[in-house]
């Protein structure tokens, strides 16, 4: 899997639009274009701070379904940075 910690991937979401490629929880691999940076969140939908269920996996806004959703650290096969969004 990725070589990340999940301090290095809120970093990364925080700059920016980023796109994570991860094993859902029934196997399917999933690709996501998401992001924690406000600029790219519609103010209705905005949060203060990050709170996840556990600390293993992250919450995140999906620019692509507009929605919030989350991902398991492990289960991340590969974490782009600076992707171009809608």
């Amino acid at each position: 899997m990725v070589n990340m910690t999940r301090n290095e991937m809120i970093k990364n979401l925080v700059n920016g639009v980023c796109l994570v490629k991860f094993i859902k929880k029934n196997g399917d691999v999933r690709l996501m274009e998401c992001t924690l940076n406000n600029d790219f969140i519609p103010d209705d939908r905005r949060i203060t701070e990050v709170k996840a269920r556990s600390e293993t996996s992250l919450p995140v806004y999906d620019v692509q379904a507009k929605g919030w959703r989350s991902f398991i650290i492990d289960n991340v096969e590969s974490f782009g940075t600076n992707v171009e969004s809608v």
